[in-house]
């Protein structure tokens, strides 16, 4: 009965596989696809010997399958024309990773799952690249001897390119997604002072234990405050509306002394426990850090934060923090690169560290993979 069925079908079979057998292309990031010149990276041809290894998601390329057929790159330079030049050793391969863009080891043979496929061995011209190329010219392209089969369930892809020529080209930048360049923090606003010190509370973004990124988290630091008050930490969508007020709104019309406004709105208040951090000075303060909800539909997402302590002056204690203005980066994690020297056996991370309470953001080259997706 099932091979009568399928007898039925095989018809419809056949035009499908037609159809999914013309050759399309896949660009990662997808929404870098038509935005040219993100930033200039000099990896892998700048100089050699080098290596390059990058790992990409396969969820930006494909949802099941793919047949990958060529790897492409772009320049990176937005004013000048590049010169290529032949190389004579470079290797090329890919295939499956040990590791995932967040988990990414430092050391290439970490990263290695199983047995690579080769692209390319031997010589290479690398083509000349100008900065009136369009976005959609990918000129430093390899193409595979026969289509890669990509299976998603088994990791994500691969590409690991090795320089063995020794030389230094003037400037050689290929097209890279920084997501560390579209990750940021930014203060506004103005703080209140207390009238025991004269002084604003300190309240910033700790940048060496933040991770502006989806699973990330945000470190706030708090200090300055003059005594053992309670203290709410306000994380909001808007800093310029709250409930029909514009905002920054002033607090001195509720009571509290002039100079404090807030800037944010009441969101998610958080409250803080405030403990001495300067014995010798009597200020209090805190150490709060906030995670990032590992969500794709808080990419690229903005949000607020303020900090607000109940005492001070004015007839309704209440001093406020300047703000912060959060961004997370436009692209989920699908890519990290790291890159270093051929002989080493470890190299750097493409942007940021992976080194305990050290930022990290992901990134990598635009890559534009042809082949066929499913």
């Amino acid at each position: 009965m099932r091979s009568a069925r399928l007898l039925v079908f095989l018809p419809v079979l056949t035009l499908a596989s037609t159809l999914a057998a013309q050759t399309t292309t896949r660009v990662v990031p997808p929404n870098l696809a038509n935005t040219f010149r993100n930033w200039p990276e000099p990896a892998p041809f700048e100089q050699g010997p080098t290596r390059m290894q990058q790992i990409v998601d396969g969820n930006a390329f494909c949802n099941v399958t793919a047949q990958i057929t060529s790897i492409a790159f772009r320049g990176g330079d937005v004013t000048y024309a590049q010169a290529g030049q032949p190389l004579q050793n470079l290797q090329v391969t890919i295939g499956y990773a040990a590791t995932t863009p967040k988990t990414m080891s430092l050391t290439w043979a970490s990263n290695l799952q199983g047995t690579q496929t080769t692209v390319l061995s031997g010589s290479y011209n690398l083509p000349n690249l100008y900065p009136t190329d369009p976005a959609s010219k990918f000129p430093v392209e390899f193409k595979l001897p026969k289509p890669f089969l990509y299976i998603r369930a088994k990791g994500p892809l691969l590409i690991d390119i090795q320089n063995g020529d020794t030389y230094l080209l003037k400037r050689y930048t290929l097209d890279a997604d920084d997501l560390g360049n579209r990750a940021s923090r930014t203060n506004f606003g103005v703080c209140g002072l207390f009238p025991q010190t004269n002084r604003c509370m300190q309240f910033t973004v700790d940048p060496l234990k933040t991770q502006l990124r989806l699973g990330g988290n945000v470190a706030f630091e708090i200090d300055d405050v003059p005594q053992l008050w309670p203290a709410l930490l306000v994380l909001g969508a808007s800093n310029t509306n709250f409930l029909g007020l514009n905002l920054p709104y002033d607090l001195s019309l509720i009571g509290a002394a002039k100079g404090n406004f807030l800037n944010v709105s009441l969101d998610v208040p958080i409250p803080i426990a405030l403990v001495l951090k300067n014995p010798r000075g009597g200020s209090y303060g805190a150490s709060v850090s906030v995670p990032i909800p590992n969500s794709k539909s808080l990419t690229g997402a903005t949000f607020h934060a303020q900090c607000l302590v109940a005492g001070g002056g004015g007839a309704v204690p209440l001093t406020a923090s300047e703000g912060w203005t959060l961004k997370l980066p436009n692209d989920s994690d699908l890519m990290q690169m790291v890159f270093g020297f051929l002989n080493s056996q470890s190299g750097f991370y493409f942007s940021g560290s992976r080194v305990v309470n050290q930022p990290m953001f992901l990134g990598g080259l635009v890559v534009r993979l042809g082949g066929t997706f499913n």
